[in-house]
């Protein structure tokens, strides 16, 4: 693997979907507690560290390690625009054996996978090597998304520990 993109926060997608409606900010994050995407302190959302940490989380699955430093990332503010299908893009591309991860807001991502995602919804695009691109998409946030990624989680631990003594 070369490189992934990926929407990795449901609450900044859909507090995204709802500005690029026209809804205000405070009215966006509002929606978003609402509905249960938005944390009571939605700062490691907006800030980028949420996606941050998840980035380099997937550094370590895609390379065997994370990058070095911290993870650029942009803020979402009342001041950004989300005019033309923003969305927050977790990135990082493997050159040369130097990890280049990023957190950008922008519109020029140029994929349908992204820009047609409603809500909270996430995605992932991952570069092999070889020039193949996979891609996958789901639920981001809220109760039942966070249920269904625990008890996946769940699931494998007791896969691999299964294996690890000999049952299938």
């Amino acid at each position: 693997m070369v490189g992934f993109e990926a929407v990795l926060n449901g609450t900044v997608n859909f507090m995204l979907e709802r500005l690029g409606d026209g809804a205000a900010f405070s009215e966006a994050l509002a929606d978003a507690r609402a509905a249960g995407f938005a944390e009571e302190d939605p700062s490691s959302d907006l800030e980028g560290l949420d996606a941050a940490a998840k980035v380099r989380l997937l550094c370590h699955e895609a390379f065997g390690r994370s990058p070095d430093g911290d993870v650029p990332r942009d803020h979402l503010t009342e001041e950004t625009s989300a005019e033309g299908g923003v969305r927050q893009i977790g990135a990082a591309h493997l050159k040369d054996g130097v990890i280049s991860p990023s957190v950008s807001l922008n519109a020029d991502h140029g994929d349908p996978l992204f820009s047609n995602l409603c809500g909270e919804g996430n995605a992932l695009k991952v570069y092999g090597a070889d020039g193949r691109v996979w891609r996958c998409r789901g639920r981001g946030a809220g109760r039942w998304a966070t249920t269904e990624s625990i008890m996946a989680d769940l699931a494998e631990i007791v896969r691999a520990r299964r294996a690890d003594v000999g049952l299938n």
